[in-house]
C-alpha cells in the first residue's frame, strides 16, 4: 500500500497498473514520449526493486518494465 501511494505521488502509477504500461511505438512523431516514458520506467523500476526484499531481487532484476514486477 505505501509503495503505491509512493508512485502515485511520484505520478508512476500508471506505468505499473494503468493506462501507461506499454512503451510508446517506435515512430518520428513518438521520440519524446517514449523519451519521456523511459525516464519515468527508470524511477518506477528504481523505486520498486529498491523496496522488495533480497530473497526475491532475482526474480525482478531482469524485467523490462514496471508492470511486470
Amino acid at each position: 500500500m505505501c509503495m503505491e501511494a509512493y508512485l502515485q505521488g511520484q505520478d508512476l502509477w500508471e506505468l505499473v497498473a494503468g493506462s501507461d504500461t506499454e512503451i510508446p511505438v517506435d515512430t518520428a512523431a513518438n521520440i519524446e514520449p517514449r523519451r519521456k516514458w523511459k525516464i519515468k520506467c527508470g524511477k518506477a523500476l528504481f523505486a520498486l526493486r529498491t523496496s522488495i526484499s533480497k530473497e526475491f531481487i532475482d526474480h525482478v532484476c531482469d524485467v523490462g518494465s514496471p508492470k511486470e514486477v
